[in-house]
């Protein structure tokens, strides 16, 4: 017999999936762009629940694949969510973002809207999946300023002196992980400051296609491997920004699920992070990806941004833990006030070094 909680899930699972047929705006799907190969990773992190009103929206132009460009053959655009769409599927926009320091504006492509892609999960069955990766939040806004405003040397030491237009210092030499990446803004800055390569990691491939197609959008070199590891990765795009201007970070992007890391797990220089302390029971598994993802002493540093008020006994506990457990000193603590379309938010950005 279905217990009380089986009965109410389906006749949850049903209403959802009845909005969903009568929605007034369905999921705007792009046949040409859809792939039937791949098969979407199996959910294991937990739904990252957050404010709608903490989202920073602002103008935004419809998103226009460029002239010669070459991601079509990228095998993550073919990865697919749910076994059938892509984030071709989904009308997509870019937004320019002025971060400031030495990154200027980045271009964002994104979801037109969060509530197509909340559509896309309703019709594949998974209701309870998250789609506010799709929303720009005022930590990646924040986690950019600071690393528009960071110089780090090789040794991973690290200043607050970088200058409008100084783009040839900053990450130089270095590699960076965007973990829990969503939309990519803050590894997007990282490879405008000149990191060596910049990987992003996270769960859902739709947003990790994001990632890509932003790198484009903003002359960064996209490639195939896992970028830093015995010579380049594969270099599979050839697109400039506005001024002309080439980048030469390696952007990569891989499906990354942090309860279950490979055993030959690459490790970085630098590993960003915003909004993943939400929930009382992520803080062992973010813990643990220290020596999981962070190069050894004194190269090894975290940049983590979160908001001050949202669940502050989950940032403490993490922060215990890391200097208990790993040996991870908090260099640095700063508030960033974020302020785009009316709104205005407060966050918090974490420096952190393995010692």
């Amino acid at each position: 017999t279905m217990s009380a909680f089986g009965v109410a899930a389906s006749l949850i699972r049903r209403a959802a999936s009845v909005v969903a047929s009568t929605r007034r705006h369905p999921v705007h799907r792009h046949e040409s762009g859809r792939s039937a190969h791949g098969a979407p990773p199996t959910r294991t992190w937990p739904m990252r629940r957050r404010p709608l009103g903490w989202c920073v929206r602002a103008g935004a132009s419809p998103y226009e694949p460029p002239q010669g460009g070459a991601l079509h053959t990228h095998p993550l655009m073919s990865i697919t969510t749910g076994g059938r769409f892509t984030v071709r599927d989904l009308d997509l926009v870019v937004d320019e973002v002025d971060i400031g320091g030495a990154c200027g504006t980045v271009k964002l492509v994104r979801p037109k809207s969060e509530d197509d892609v909340l559509d896309m999960y309703v019709e594949i069955g998974r209701e309870d999946a998250d789609p506010y990766w799709a929303a720009l939040w005022p930590s990646s806004v924040a986690l950019a300023r600071g690393v528009a405003g960071v110089v780090m040397d090789v040794e991973g030491e690290g200043t607050e002196r970088a200058t409008d237009g100084d783009r040839s210092a900053g990450l130089a030499g270095l590699n960076v992980c965007d973990v829990g990446a969503g939309l990519g803004l803050a590894g997007l800055a990282a490879a405008k400051r000149g990191a060596s390569s910049v990987s992003f990691y996270d769960r859902e491939p739709l947003a990790l296609q994001c990632c890509l197609l932003s790198a484009e959008a903003n002359g960064l070199t996209v490639a195939v491997g896992r970028a830093g590891e015995g010579g380049p990765a594969r270099d599979v795009s050839n697109a400039d920004d506005d001024d002309g201007e080439a980048y030469g970070t390696a952007c990569v992007a891989e499906v990354f699920d942090w309860n279950a890391v490979r055993a030959d797990q690459r490790t970085f220089d630098l590993v960003l992070a915003c909004d993943v302390l939400y929930e009382a029971h992520a803080v062992a598994p973010v813990a643990a990806l220290i020596p999981k993802l962070t190069n050894e002493a004194p190269r090894g540093r975290w940049m983590l941004a979160d908001p001050p008020d949202r669940a502050p006994k989950n940032r403490a506990a993490f922060l215990e833990r890391v200097k208990l457990d790993h040996g991870v000193e908090l260099v640095r603590e700063r508030r960033e006030t974020v302020t785009r379309a009316g709104s205005t938010d407060d966050v918090l950005v974490l420096d952190l070094r393995l010692r």
